[in-house]
């Protein structure tokens, strides 16, 4: 659904920005699966990688920060994480998180890559 995957990137930039502050810099990089990839997922998949330039997240919070209503910002529901997370399980993904203190966060959305049908490929060539 890629309405719902837009909420899921919006929210990730979101969140990027807010942590970064002025003058820093936000990067977004895709890539396939790789070798090494597979053998982990087992099937074709996407990444999808946001890294910010912010303070990164604390130890203590790694554990929560997909839990509802959980925030470490002054403004914020602590439901954005969270809905990214059952979107991104609800396509069969998932959302990997790395992050050092001082120095960001990178959240990668891990998507699987079907292989076109017969009956895709037929609809992408008519359009």
């Amino acid at each position: 659904d890629g309405q719902q995957l837009t909420q899921v990137f919006m929210n990730l930039i979101l969140n990027a920005i807010q942590a970064s502050g002025p003058q820093k810099k936000i990067y977004l990089q895709t890539r396939p699966g790789t070798e090494a990839d597979l053998r982990y997922r087992q099937q074709p998949a996407i990444f999808i990688s946001l890294r910010d330039e912010g303070v990164g997240i604390l130890a203590k919070d790694f554990s929560n920060i997909f839990q509802p209503f959980f925030t470490t910002k002054h403004e914020g529901t602590g439901l954005g994480l969270p809905t990214c997370k059952r979107i991104v399980e609800a396509h069969h993904g998932e959302i990997l998180v790395d992050s050092e203190i001082g120095k960001g966060a990178t959240f990668t959305v891990v998507l699987p890559v079907s292989q076109p049908t017969s009956e895709t490929v037929s609809s992408y060539n008519q359009n």
